[in-house]
């Protein structure tokens, strides 16, 4: 490429492919553009992933609109004979001869496509504003692997304060890093905050909690970490199954076997 307007034609180009307004002509057209500038593939893959999370995240909450999240009530859990005998059984499944692991519940790491990326989409001609911008810059570098470069710009997102929303997908997106560097005590803060600042029954609230309670159950705080991965199963979403497996294993490890107490600990008040 040698001027600007080549540069930005491709781009153009990248992005109609990247939301599915190209021919098959021209997709093979641009393949064999690319293969003579592989320094642009990059770009395609991160415009890709990025389009590919801020679709999903948009669809799902086109899904959960209509209705709102279910919860069940705090102290008052209504159990149905076939959730008594699932819970029964799933302890029982952890006292066999050959018992499971703790670990085997706890996630070991959190990928970068679990980041947050910009509310802006991109297909409706939003405006980018510097926070957003940095979270896509922070997503990008997270791609490549460069998380210091990723961290320094959720911290300049933090620092902004735009918004609550934006400064708490930087919170989570911090969290992570952390998290997959062994830094559980930095991470739970994190994800604390997150859960804090994020709107309420949102999938970055969700994340938060589900890896939050991570977080505390890597520092062996078992009690606290059943506590908050409980909210997470409250929300009845992505990490739902996950979290009730987890709940099972910790009551197992804390010696809690009687069903009225599977499902009643609060949200400890900070670390």
């Amino acid at each position: 490429m040698s001027t600007t307007n080549e540069h930005t034609e491709l781009l153009e180009r990248i992005d109609a492919y990247v939301k599915g307004n190209l021919t098959a002509n021209d997709e093979q057209a641009l393949w064999e553009e690319l293969a003579l500038y592989p320094e642009w593939i990059e770009t395609l893959e991160t415009e890709l992933g990025v389009y590919h999370i801020l679709t999903r995240a948009k669809e799902s909450e086109q899904r959960k609109a209509p209705a709102p999240v279910r919860r069940i009530p705090s102290f008052a859990w209504p159990l149905s004979t076939a959730a008594i005998v699932l819970l029964v059984l799933g302890i029982q499944l952890f006292r066999v001869p050959t018992p499971t692991e703790l670990n085997e519940f706890i996630v070991e790491r959190i990928e970068p496509s679990q980041m947050e990326v910009s509310q802006a989409v991109r297909s409706e001609g939003a405006p980018a504003s510097t926070a957003d911008s940095l979270l896509n810059a922070g997503f990008e570098a997270a791609l490549a692997g460069n998380y210091e470069k990723a961290e320094q710009a959720y911290q300049q997102v933090i620092e902004l304060q735009e918004e609550a929303s934006t400064v708490s997908r930087a919170h989570l997106n911090t969290g992570i890093i952390r998290y997959n560097e062994g830094a559980f005590a930095e991470a739970s803060t994190l994800f604390e905050q997150t859960a804090a600042q994020a709107e309420e029954g949102s999938m970055i609230a969700e994340k938060a909690y589900w890896y939050w309670g991570n977080s505390l159950v890597n520092l062996g705080k078992l009690e606290e970490g059943r506590a908050v991965v409980y909210q997470a199963y409250q929300m009845d979403g992505l990490f739902r199954d996950d979290a009730f497996l987890l709940i099972l294993k910790l009551n197992v490890e804390l010696g809690n076997s009687d069903v009225d107490d599977q499902f009643r600990p609060a949200v400890p008040q900070g670390n």
